[in-house]
């Protein structure tokens, strides 16, 4: 996490929230490059 976040990123708590409903990662092809809650960010 950045040290200066912006006021549209995520709380730790609306994460706890979407995280379950993000489907996972899969075994196969490349690994994630950026953590998933950047990317949710973005």
């Amino acid at each position: 996490m950045p040290n200066c976040p912006y006021p549209s990123d995520l709380s730790d708590g609306e994460w706890t929230v979407l995280e379950p409903l993000l489907p996972r990662p899969s075994c196969l092809g490349r690994p994630l490059k950026w953590p998933r809650r950047m990317m949710a960010e973005a």
